[in-house]
C-alpha cells in the first residue's frame, strides 16, 4: 500500500477478524474507533470517523492531509465487540506522487504529443446529446453538489448554480407536481 505524505483524499483498509473463527467479521464498523499514530506519537482518533463496510472484514477510513503528514503511519481500530481483533497497519509514506512518462512507458517519443490531443479532442467534442464531456461533468456537479435554489417542493422555478456559485447552470420550471415542464442548460 502506498500513501503519499501530506496529501489529502487517501484511504485504507484495515482488516477486522474474528476471535473465534479466525475469519473476516463483517457489520462491525460501528463497533470500531480507528486511531492513528503518525511517526510514533501517540495514537489519536482520525479526523473522519466514517467506516465503509466493504464486507468479508474489510473497512475503508479516509485520512486527511494532516494524518498523513508523516513518514511512518500506524492506523488500527478498537472495538467494542469482543470478538473483533484488528492488526496495526505500519505504512510509510513516499514523499511525492511519480510522474508519468508517457514516452518511456509506450517507447514512443510523440506518445505525450498523442495522448495530450487525445484528451483535448475528447473532452472538447459533443459526445453527450451535443454537450462536450467537460460541459456535461459540469452540469451534473452543479446537479448533485452545488448550491440550488427553489427546491423546496412550492417553487415554479429550480435553479442549481456552478461549484463556484459563480452562475446558474441548470433552471427548471416545474408545475404544482414538480413535473420539469423547461430546462435551461448552461455548461460552458
Amino acid at each position: 500500500m502506498i500513501l503519499y505524505k501530506n496529501q489529502a483524499l487517501q484511504k485504507i483498509g484495515l482488516y477486522v477478524a474474528s476471535r473465534s473463527s479466525g475469519g473476516g467479521l463483517a457489520n462491525v464498523g460501528a463497533s470500531l474507533s480507528v486511531i492513528i499514530s503518525k511517526d510514533g506519537a501517540a495514537f489519536a482518533s482520525l479526523a473522519d470517523g466514517t467506516i465503509t463496510d466493504r464486507g468479508n472484514g474489510l473497512y475503508f477510513v479516509n485520512l486527511s492531509q494532516a494524518e498523513t503528514n508523516a513518514d511512518l503511519i500506524v492506523v488500527t481500530a478498537t472495538s467494542t465487540n469482543p470478538d473483533a481483533v484488528v492488526r496495526p497497519i505500519e505504512i510509510t509514506t513516499a514523499n511525492t506522487m511519480p510522474d508519468v512518462n508517457v514516452a518511456q512507458i509506450s517507447g514512443d517519443s510523440a506518445a505525450a504529443d498523442s495522448l495530450e490531443l487525445f484528451f483535448d479532442s475528447t473532452l472538447g467534442t459533443g459526445t453527450v446529446d451535443g454537450y462536450n464531456i467537460l460541459e456535461a461533468l459540469r452540469l451534473v456537479l452543479a446537479f448533485a453538489a452545488a448550491k440550488a435554489s427553489g427546491a423546496n417542493g412550492g417553487a415554479s422555478t429550480i435553479v442549481f448554480r456552478d461549484a463556484a456559485d459563480t452562475k446558474d447552470r441548470i433552471t427548471m420550471t416545474v408545475d404544482t407536481n414538480g413535473n420539469r415542464t423547461s430546462i435551461t442548460l448552461n455548461g460552458t
